[in-house]
């Protein structure tokens, strides 16, 4: 079952990267930049900056820098500590992505599971793809973990350039962090 998930998961990204690329949203003459760039390296990293915390929430913003290429879809799980934490909401504001297609939590297993893509030219730079806020359920150690992840290239051929993902391991108490 897992595997036919990633299975479809996968031809989606494809599509999704594809459909960008044949549609683009900004004429080619407008782009300073090459019109395709065959990723040769996994350059891309999807990271977490704290933006801020109080008594009973932190915020997390999930960044994605593309490592000088140009990045057209981005999907990953998120997994996190559901006994110290649990996501209160999610916020795509400020988003360099311009359409969500899945957007899944359950907090019973501490997972988010999300997809997003953005049309040509892609993300260009170091950008902020979403913004989670955790509630605080208990003082103690708390992960937050990327798996499955991909970043997809907007090379023509939706070519993963994702190389690294930085997890984190957050104290949570009851003051800011």
């Amino acid at each position: 079952m897992l595997k036919k998930f990633n299975r479809t998961r996968i031809s989606f990204f494809l599509l999704v990267s594809n459909l960008f690329f044949i549609f683009p949203s900004i004429p080619a003459q407008a782009y300073s930049g090459p019109a395709f760039n065959i990723a040769e390296a996994k350059t891309a990293s999807l990271y977490f900056l704290e933006a801020s915390s109080t008594n009973e929430f932190l915020n997390l913003d999930l960044m994605l820098n593309p490592g000088g290429q140009a990045v057209n879809a981005i999907g990953t799980t998120v997994y996190y500590s559901p006994d110290t934490l649990s996501i209160d909401s999610l916020s795509i504001d400020g988003s360099a992505c311009q359409l969500f297609i899945d957007r899944i939590i359950d907090n019973d297993i501490g997972s988010l599971t999300f997809s997003c893509g953005t049309p040509f030219p892609g993300i260009l730079s170091e950008s902020k793809i979403l913004q989670i806020t955790f509630k605080k359920k208990q003082t103690g150690w708390a992960y937050v973990d990327f798996t499955d992840s991909m970043a997809l290239a907007n090379d023509g051929y939706g070519t993963d350039i994702l190389g690294l993902t930085t997890n984190q391991n957050l104290y949570i108490s009851n003051s800011s962090i």
